[in-house]
């Protein structure tokens, strides 16, 4: 689920009772809206991933805010874990190295969410640790060794 611009206000209980529900975004330059109780109650997930400008408070719910941009897209990684989410391409992997190159080793997963469009070339190649990735139906190219 990617919150809009324009939200302003999530009444008691707006999103809730969502087993699915695995992951929320508020994309950059947005100022999150006004979360009311019960935001994500019985859902699979109590956190909101973020751009890196967004500014607002959640009432309770784990805020986690991107470590960077790569492309069009959001990075965040945690403990193996490594999340690239947004609308839009990634840039391809260059000479100048990777953002996340220190902990490339230690990454295990990766999903792309909806909305990522492309997956650059070279950017995880050497990832020894990588056992699993999920890519979602928006991905429509793969660059060469990424």
């Amino acid at each position: 689920m990617v919150l809009s611009k324009r939200l302003q206000t999530i009444d008691n209980y707006g999103v809730s009772n969502c087993q699915s529900l695995s992951y929320v975004y508020a994309l950059s330059n947005v100022t999150l809206p006004t979360i009311e109780e019960g935001f994500l109650e019985n859902c699979q997930t109590k956190t909101l991933y973020v751009g890196q400008s967004c500014q607002g408070t959640t009432g309770g719910i784990i805020i986690k805010k991107a470590q960077g941009t790569y492309g069009d897209v959001y990075y965040y990684y945690e403990n193996g874990q490594m999340l690239i989410y947004g609308i839009g391409n990634m840039e391809n992997g260059g000479l100048d190295g990777l953002p996340w190159e220190s902990y490339l080793s230690s990454i295990k997963s990766i999903r792309f969410e909806l909305g990522v469009t492309s997956i650059g070339s070279n950017n995880f190649n050497g990832g020894t640790a990588l056992e699993n990735v999920t890519i979602s139906s928006t991905v429509a190219s793969i660059g060469d060794s990424a």
